[in-house]
């Protein structure tokens, strides 16, 4: 298990598209984390621990001069954005689609299965 410790990410925003709306990529040490996602935070934190890594997520975006989000990652881990036509974006506990079920239950990792980079 890996020591605790404040993770820095990079948010990217790449293209805007369909319903989702403004895509991003996540960085890490200066390789891809995440090639595409529109809920780039809630992500990182999945792919992180993923990987085993705990402790705090700090959330930049370029050329600014401080952190966006700062978030437990096992926290956030559990956490995703919602929104639909009843309701605007709010924060919700996540809940895994049956794909990402049946690949957890191989014993397979997420991350790499589901298209995110450094899995």
């Amino acid at each position: 298990m890996r020591q605790s410790r404040t993770v820095r990410v990079e948010i990217e925003p790449t293209c805007t598209r369909g319903q989702r709306g403004q895509h991003y990529r996540v960085w890490r040490d200066g390789v891809v984390l995440i090639e595409d996602t529109w809920n780039p935070e809630f992500e990182a934190c999945r792919a992180l621990l993923a990987k085993g890594i705990k402790g705090k997520l700090q959330a930049w975006r370029r050329g600014k001069q401080h952190w966006d989000m700062q978030l437990d990652i096992e926290r956030g881990a559990g956490l995703t954005v919602e929104e639909n036509e009843h309701h605007g974006p709010k924060i919700v506990r996540w809940r895994p689609h049956p794909q990402t079920t049946v690949l957890w239950s191989a014993g397979r990792t997420p991350a790499a299965d589901l298209g995110l980079a450094g899995g």
